[in-house]
C-alpha cells in the first residue's frame, strides 16, 4: 500500500490542491504556505475531496450528540477536533485515490457519506486509520461489486448504513471489534447471498441491518452484545 498522504503543519499547499482559511475565505493555491493553525470552516480540496475541518463530540453515556460531526450546543469536555470528506465527481469516477490522512497537522476522523451516491465506483478506496465515523459512505454505490480486500481501521466506530443500496454488492469486507454501531449495515444489497466475514462483535445496534436482502440465504451469527435486531431481517427470504 502506498503510504499515507499528510499535510504537515504550517506546510505547503500541494500541486492542483487548494486551502481556504474560514478567517480570510481567500484560497491559498499550490505552492504557498498555510497558516499555522488550523480553524474549525478551514476548507481543503486535492481534486478528488473536499476536506471540511470541523468539532465533533465523542459519545456520552452511550448515546451519540452531534451526529452530523458539525458543533451546537456546549459540552468542551466531550469535544474534539478533525476533517471531513466527501468526494468529487460522484457521478462519473469509478476510483478513487486514498484521502488525505492529515491536514495541517489534524486527521481525517468523519469518512460519512464520502462516496454517496457514486453509482460508477468499482473500487473501495482504502481509508486513514484515524477515522471513526464510515455511516453512508458507500451508500448508493450501485457498482460496487467485491468490498473484501477493503481495509476498516479499527479506529472506526459508527458503520450505520456503510453498504446500504449496494445493489450488487456480493463479497464483505472484515470489520473491526471497535464498531459499536452497524444500523442498516447493507440494507438493500439485494445481490448479497452470505457474508464473506463475521458481523462486528461488538455492535450493539443491527437493526435493519439486512433489511431487503432478497438473496440471502445464511444469517450470519450475531454476538451476546447486541442489544436491537428490530427488522434485522425484514423481507429477506431465509
Amino acid at each position: 500500500a502506498e503510504p499515507p498522504k499528510i499535510i504537515e503543519t504550517n506546510g505547503i499547499v500541494p500541486e492542483g490542491c487548494t486551502y481556504t482559511p474560514v478567517s480570510t475565505k481567500e484560497d491559498i493555491t499550490s505552492g504557498n504556505t498555510i497558516p499555522s493553525d488550523v480553524e474549525v470552516g478551514d476548507i481543503f480540496t486535492d481534486g478528488e475531496y473536499e476536506y471540511h475541518f470541523s468539532q465533533y463530540f465523542e459519545p456520552l453515556a452511550n448515546n451519540w450528540v452531534n451526529m452530523s460531526g458539525y458543533s451546537y450546543g456546549s459540552n468542551p469536555e466531550y469535544a474534539k477536533f478533525g476533517w471531513s470528506c466527501k468526494a468529487l465527481r460522484t457521478k462519473t469516477q469509478e476510483k478513487y485515490n486514498a484521502p488525505y490522512s492529515q491536514i495541517n497537522g489534524a486527521p481525517i476522523t468523519i469518512m460519512s457519506g464520502t462516496y454517496l451516491g457514486c453509482k460508477k465506483l468499482i473500487e473501495a478506496p482504502q481509508i486513514p486509520e484515524s477515522v471513526y465515523d464510515i455511516r453512508g459512505i458507500f451508500e448508493y454505490c450501485e457498482n460496487l461489486v467485491d468490498a473484501s480486500d477493503w481495509v476498516i481501521p479499527n479506529t472506526v466506530e459508527l458503520a450505520d448504513s456503510a453498504f446500504a443500496y449496494c445493489t450488487n454488492l456480493t463479497k464483505t469486507p472484515v470489520f473491526p471489534d471497535s464498531i459499536t454501531q452497524a444500523q442498516g449495515l447493507f440494507e438493500n444489497c439485494i445481490s448479497l447471498v452470505t457474508l464473506s466475514n463475521p458481523l462486528p462483535q461488538n455492535a450493539s445496534d443491527l437493526s435493519n441491518a439486512f433489511a431487503y436482502c432478497r438473496s440471502l440465504i445464511v444469517a450470519p451469527k450475531i454476538s451476546n452484545n447486541v442489544q436491537n435486531i428490530q427488522n434485522m431481517f425484514q423481507d429477506c427470504s431465509l
